[in-house]
């Protein structure tokens, strides 16, 4: 094609000379002749590949036709969807409005009927008060005299006197128990039906460890800062979390509570309210907090709750926490993680609850210096407890990735709210500054206006992102700032994100806020916006080895969440009188194991348990051996013979260091919470001096007939007896020793046991007397309650040595007292329990 477009070249030779052309045309013939069939190949190949195109273009018009068809067949499906979901939608209203109207109904009579088992039992209480008064007796001699001279003269209108309990009659009609339920006979009673669900992966009852609830600031879902943190971080060391919503409520006719898992060991919790709480500027009514305390009730009694610490952060919550303090017993602490006076948005109600929060806190936890001084000579208690980060959250997720990877480097980077304490000019001096460098503001935006910043080309304002995000964000910033004003709410803050920013070792740049200047030489401190644009440019220049880096890391390794996890959690155990339970063992090796087992499971922070082994013959010495090597709060004394339960028991009350003292048979289960129940009454009653709790199995006032057949219900029952009889304790004439309390002042007014009774069997009597005598009281506490086999050890005896023992020691009693031995009787409406010789528990 070359050559015929150049043309075919001129002959050489003289000019006269004739020129033959026939080679020439022939050679321009044939270069045509391959043209053109080099032209019909091209066009023979176009037209396949337009017919294949073609065939492609039919075949997507094919596609596109059979899913528009397919896309009208979903809408119509969507549609018919859309209409069964609302017509079930309003067959589920329906539902649940007749079940509401049910629950109203079924609470209405159960209001009405607990009212009217609360007056049978006091009529039965006065009642068993005037059969066993003198006048009483006189009356009841009286009428059997009338019923006998009636019998002899044939009269049939003498009246037949009632039956009274404590005169030697059974009782035959219904009665009612301590605990509201009806009972016919020896039938048993049914448990309360559960209303709160707990979701699939959250403990049902307690690890040891107190119960968490948070009466937050925020919720869980908002941006992930220290509410959230400290949650987390009592969840990861074994406690149970209950993180109260803020702004979801249930209606105070629906169910109590609702628990959402959010993490290992939390749950949301949402309880029920009169109306949507504003917790920044609102305040609770009477009205409300009665509402809430119903939740807060069931939610204690469902869970089988123990010793719980209220965490509150907002002082709004104030007045809630002081009546669940009362009510239930649970330990306050203000967690105070700002300065809230003229903080943005919050109200003065809740402003002047702050003061008082304080001063009734058991401890308030302060995020920074300034706010300790705000606190000394206020509260109890002040505990330092600064922001942290969570090294093992940054160490899985700070790694490459591809969140900014389409951006330019430098990268000045920030994640956190910006609101109002942000500095909006510096910000735009800031991009104005470095325009070759990438500006990422990450969080949400509060009250301020970034519409100049929206239209920098530079300037990427993501919004609020995971928590998860903020370590891989932060891998891809060259330089990290604080751009925060300068004022008194600033200066008293303890930035979360410094220590974040910290775990990467990059530079900071920050203002000169009092709570940075600790790292004055770790990060650009910067007095003025000029200072601030100065800094900004010596981190952008900062060299990787840069020592400063490496003492950045070190600095976050040395501020982990769970720090100040342990520093919180040491202020409350040691805030706690320290518990000793002493425990006499004589065999009964699996009555042990199950009873340590249950002590286990035991929330009080402060307790040491000291075993004394009697010389058992079933090889529970070598298990208590090597239980006590296995757990340190554990103490084991071996005995070289059987001591007796007297003697057993001083050898362990002279061991303890508690400043509360408990004696406790090994026959017992014990669910979470007794210990601390019996030490609130021993602390805020100073008359009493022996206290126990309720049991299934005693011979007097203390035994109750619980609802429940299977051993693990045993904390819910203990749980729900401490929310219906919260605060109430009752005297009784012996504190019998299955399970019995008292302060270290009352042992040392009293002294020891009385060893003369041998074995074992009436010194309970003895030591009651004793303590009455010494001018204090003898009671049982009707809030807490403690499984007893019963005569575990006494049940191996002969029935005849049984009966040997019990006389000498019933003489002994009588000798020492100069009075004969009252019988123990069990309250009125409770069946006495079956034992082997009387009623002696």
């Amino acid at each position: 094609m070359t050559d015929w477009v150049q043309g075919p070249k001129e002959p050489e030779g003289p000019e006269n000379a004739a020129v033959d052309e026939r080679p020439y045309v022939h050679e321009l013939e044939e270069y045509l002749a391959r043209y053109r069939r080099d032209l019909a190949a091209e066009r023979a190949r176009r037209r396949r590949q337009i017919a294949v195109a073609f065939g492609r273009e039919q075949e997507l018009t094919a596609k596109i036709q059979s899913l528009e068809k397919e896309g009208a067949e979903a809408r119509e499906r969507e549609q018919q969807l859309s209409q069964r979901v609302a017509q079930l939608t309003s067959e589920l209203d329906a539902a649940h409005a007749a079940i509401q109207t049910t629950r109203d109904e079924v609470r209405a009579w159960k209001q009405a009927h607990d009212a009217a088992q609360e007056g049978i039992r006091y009529l039965q209480q006065e009642l068993t008060r005037w059969s066993t008064s003198k006048w009483g007796r006189m009356a009841s001699l009286y009428w059997r005299a009338r019923a006998r001279l009636g019998r002899l003269m044939g009269s049939s209108k003498v009246p037949k006197p009632a039956t009274m309990v404590g005169d030697g009659d059974v009782v035959k009609a219904d009665i009612t128990t301590e605990s509201g339920h009806a009972r016919s006979g020896s039938s048993a009673m049914t448990a309360p039906k559960r209303q709160i669900a707990v979701p699939d992966g959250f403990p049902r009852v307690t690890a040891g460890r107190d119960d968490i609830v948070v009466l937050s600031i925020i919720d869980w879902e908002f941006r992930f800062q220290r509410p959230q943190q400290l949650a987390v971080q009592f969840a990861r060391h074994g406690h149970r979390v209950f993180y109260l919503s803020t702004s979801k409520f249930l209606k105070p006719k629906d169910r109590p509570a609702r628990l959402e898992l959010k993490d290992t060991n939390v749950a949301e919790l949402v309880v029920r309210s009169r109306q949507p709480l504003n917790i920044y500027s609102g305040s609770l009514s009477a009205d409300d907090l009665d509402v809430l305390q119903t939740s807060f009730e069931s939610l204690a009694a469902e869970m089988g709750m123990g010793d719980t610490t209220l965490m509150v952060q907002i002082p709004f919550w104030e007045p809630l926490a002081r009546r669940l303090h009362e009510r239930l017993g649970w330990r306050v602490v203000y967690d105070c993680m700002d300065e809230w006076t003229n903080f943005p948005g919050f109200g003065e109600d809740v402003l002047n609850l702050e003061d008082t929060l304080a001063r009734e806190a058991e401890l308030t936890v302060v995020s920074g210096e300034t706010l300790v001084g705000k606190f000394e000579g206020k509260s109890r208690h002040v505990l330092l407890a600064k922001n942290a980060v969570d090294v093992q959250h940054y160490h899985t997720f700070y790694k490459e990735n591809e969140l900014l990877a389409g951006l330019d480097h430098p990268i000045i980077g920030y994640f956190g709210a910006l609101a109002a304490w942000a500095d909006v000019p510096l910000l735009e001096k800031i991009v104005d500054t470095f325009p070759h460098a990438q500006i990422v503001l990450a969080g949400g935006v509060f009250d301020i206006d970034l519409e100049n910043l929206r239209k920098r080309p530079n300037v990427h304002l993501l919004g609020q992102r995971p928590y998860e995000e903020m370590p891989q964000l932060l891998w891809h910033f060259d330089v990290c700032m604080i751009p925060f004003q300068i004022n008194d709410i600033t200066h008293a803050t303890n930035p979360v994100k410094l220590y974040e920013y910290f775990y990467s070792g990059k530079p900071v740049v920050a203002p000169a806020l009092h709570e940075l200047e600790p790292f004055r030489e770790e990060c650009y401190l910067a007095e003025s916006h000029e200072a601030f644009l100065d800094g900004l440019d010596r981190a952008l220049k900062e060299p990787e080895d840069d020592p400063r880096r490496e003492r950045r890391r070190r600095v976050a390794a040395d501020n982990d969440w769970s720090e100040r996890y342990r520093a919180i959690h040491r202020e409350l155990i040691e805030a706690q009188p320290r518990v000793s339970i002493v425990i006499v063992t004589y065999g009964g090796l699996e009555h042990t194991r199950r009873c340590l087992a249950s002590l286990e499971q035991e929330t009080w922070p402060q307790l040491e348990i000291i075993v004394v082994d009697n010389y058992s013959p079933d090889g529970s010495a070598e298990y208590l051996q090597t239980y006590a090597a296995e757990h340190a709060r554990v103490n084991v004394i071996f005995n070289q013979e059987n001591r007796g339960f007297a003697a057993a028991n001083n050898q362990g009350l002279q061991r303890a260091t508690g400043d509360i003292l408990v004696l406790l048979n090994n026959d017992t289960i014990v669910p979470p919470g007794l210990v601390g129940r019996l030490v609130r009454h021993l602390e805020n009653d100073r008359e009493l001096g022996l206290l126990c709790p309720t049991t299934n199995f005693c011979g007097n006032e203390a035994r109750v007939e619980p609802w429940y057949d299977d051993p693990a219900d045993i904390p819910r029952y203990a749980s729900w007896r401490a929310v219906t009889f919260a605060g109430q304790t009752f005297d009784l004439s012996v504190a019998a020793m299955y399970c019995v309390a008292m302060r270290r002042d009352v042992f040392e007014a009293v002294g020891p046991l009385d060893e003369q009774f041998g074995l074992g069997m009436f010194e309970d009597d003895d030591y009651s007397l004793r303590v009455r005598q010494a001018g204090f009281r003898v009671a049982y506490a009707e809030d807490a309650y403690v499984h007893h086999v019963g005569q575990a050890a006494f049940g191996q005896l002969a029935p005849e040595e049984y009966q040997r023992i019990w006389e000498q020691n019933q003489a002994y009693f009588e000798k020492k007292w100069g009075r004969p031995w009252q019988p123990h009787t069990p309250r009125p409406g409770v069946r006495a329990v079956s034992s082997r010789v009387g009623t002696q528990s």
